[in-house]
């Protein structure tokens, strides 16, 4: 299994999204998810935008720190994921432990993902 980790999502007037631009491993379960929210923020700046060069570079600076670290997490949920006995026992212990909410509320980040409010709508 493979990531991707393009250092540009476009050029000129011709963007990436979803795992195009950051394809990441599926141990968070994310690679959709995250193409939507690029979708939600893209979408607003290329209309907004007159120059598609404008809005795909600010497209970028939006969303690539939140999916750097969602490709972190995933990355790192594989090694936990994969863990061999004994250490397979110690993770489980802990997870049941935690609780059976306490991967979403430590994840209410991403679940709860909404666009930046200060990105203009056409027409507002």
């Amino acid at each position: 299994l493979y990531g991707v980790r393009a250092s540009r999502w476009h050029k000129g007037p011709v963007g990436l999204v979803g795992d195009a631009a950051h394809a990441m491993l599926p141990f968070q379960a994310q690679g959709a998810a995250m193409a939507i929210e690029d979708a939600a923020v893209l979408a607003p700046l290329l209309a907004g935008k007159t120059d598609p060069d404008d809005a795909l570079k600010e497209y970028h600076a939006l969303r690539r720190g939140r999916v750097k670290k969602v490709m972190a997490i995933s990355a790192s949920n594989g090694g936990i994921y994969h863990l061999p006995a004994p250490l397979s026992y110690a993770r489980d212990a802990v997870v049941f432990a935690q609780g059976p909410t306490a991967h979403l509320k430590r994840l209410a980040w991403i679940y709860g993902y909404r666009p930046p409010d200060d990105i203009p709508l056409p027409g507002n």
